[in-house]
């Protein structure tokens, strides 16, 4: 989502004016309240380029979007369909289909 989602103006601290680049289209999104801290405290985007500015990590392997209440409609419909298997020298194994119900939070 990285490569669709630019944030195009910080309004203020929470607060921000995104684009979708294939559509143009802009909106204002907000940092969920409880996720503040969590998205203050990490920037994981110089690691990861392509994932969406609002995806920050909250445990080993787990990720959690920041802006879940006011995210874009275009957020909601998305489906990660897909899970890349690893292993433990994070060398691609396999992929996999995504089990129904399993998604980000």
């Amino acid at each position: 989502m990285g490569e669709i989602i630019e944030i195009i103006e910080v309004l203020n601290p929470g607060s921000f004016r995104i684009r979708f680049s294939v559509t143009g289209e802009e909106r204002v999104v907000s940092v969920d309240p409880d996720k503040r801290d969590v998205f203050h405290l990490q920037d994981d985007n110089s690691l990861m380029p392509m994932a969406c500015p609002f995806l920050r990590k909250i445990c080993n392997k787990k990720y959690v979007c920041v802006v879940h209440t006011s995210r874009p409609e275009l957020c909601c419909q998305y489906s990660c369909y897909r899970i890349l298997v690893l292993d433990s020298q994070e060398t691609k194994v396999e992929r996999r289909r995504m089990l129904p119900g399993i998604s980000l939070q």
